[in-house]
Formats: structure tokens, sequence, C-alpha cells
């Protein structure tokens, strides 16, 4: 039987299953363009708030006045229609790497959603997320850097190879946590030298396990 942290941690790796019920219907008619890696969007032009439209590829959400990381999006996806990106909270994204996006009006994708009476799907869309980003605050304000930083590494394995490779895995922790980038490469070697993860030229390459205290 799979313990609770397995079964959180493969939570927050899978795919919503209403985002692509979602992103059919909102992409009839809209047009759809190739962009390339850490293209920024705006979240709002002009009091309009926008929503991404995410067909292919991953997309970064960060939060200033710091850029911390607080959520990695794969295609399929849509962004912007829940209140996470709202005026409330200065949020910027920026493509991770070359991605197929559409961006319409909250307002647009709130009206095809009561055209096509898609509440329900979209309730249900709308609690994966909160509880995701609910766990993932969670995981980064556990009580010591080991901790978030052996979480960090356990959600980084879980991503596509092509994210992985696109990142070291010591950026990848310190842009998701307020962990020092001198803790971060201490404990990262500590780890390396038990033999308990596999770096190479800074990319995570797999882990053989992780102890639960260091």
């Amino acid at each position: 039987m799979k313990d609770k942290r397995t079964i959180i941690q493969e939570f927050l790796n899978v795919p919503s299953p209403y985002a692509q019920e979602l992103l059919r219907e909102l992409s009839e008619g809209v047009k759809f363009k190739i962009y390339p890696p850490r293209t920024r969007f705006n979240t709002e032009d002009n009091g309009r708030h926008n929503c991404f439209l995410l067909r292919a590829g991953a997309i970064n959400i960060c939060a200033d006045p710091n850029d911390r990381v607080i959520s990695i999006q794969q295609a399929p996806a849509i962004l912007g229609f829940i209140t996470l990106l709202s005026s409330a909270v200065d949020f910027r994204i920026y493509t991770l790497f070359e991605s197929e996006i559409a961006v319409i009006s909250r307002e647009k994708a709130f009206s095809v959603i009561a055209e096509k009476n898609l509440w329900e799907t979209y309730a249900k869309h709308a609690e994966i997320v909160a509880n995701r980003l609910y766990l993932q605050n969670m995981f980064i304000t556990a009580p010591t850097s080991y901790e978030v930083l052996r979480h960090l590494l356990i959600d980084f394995i879980n991503q596509p190879v092509n994210i992985r490779h696109s990142i070291t895995v010591e950026r990848y922790v310190c842009e998701r946590s307020k962990l020092s980038r001198s803790g971060v490469l201490k404990i990262l070697a500590k780890l390396k030298e038990g033999n308990h993860i596999v770096i190479e030229k800074g990319i995570l390459i797999g882990i053989n396990d992780l102890p639960v205290d260091l």
C-alpha cells in the first residue's frame, strides 16, 4: 500500500483531469501562437484580466518581489480564470520552453463556461488547483531546510525529462523556496556524497534514496 507522502506527490504531479475538457471548449474559434522560451505575459492589460490556454509546452508562475516560482504548469492547462492570477498579488508568468498558447479575457472564458454549462467541470478543476497550492505551500514551509529540499527533489524528479534537463537542480530548489544557495549546495553535496542522488553538471539524473533526516 502506498504511503501518504507518495499519494500526495502523485496528486501534485498528475494533470487535472478536467483541464483537457475546459481547454477544448474554450479553444473554439481562438487563435493559438507558438512562443519561444522565456516569453513573458501580463496577467492584466488595462484592467482586463487575461486567461492563458496552454495547448503545448510549459509555463512558470512567479511571485514578485522575489521572483519565487510557485508552480510549473504543463500542457494541457488553463491559467487566469481562477483567482490565483489576480491584481491582488503581483504574479508574472513566462514560458519555460517553446509553447503553444492562446490569450483570451477572463470575461470571455467565464462567458463560454456559462454558455456551455461547464460550471461543475470548472468547480472540480478549481478545487484541484486550490488543493495543490495548499499542499505545495505546506511542503515549502516545512520546519527544516532539509525537509523543504527533500520535497522539492522528489517533486523535481517527477517532472518530465525536458523540464528536468532545462534547469539545474540547485536553481530549481532556490527558485521555489527561501533557502540560501550556499545551504542548498551544501545539502546537495552531502546527498551526492552519500550516493542518495545522482547529479551530472548540475542536472538531477536520479534519486537512489532520500533519508528522512540528514
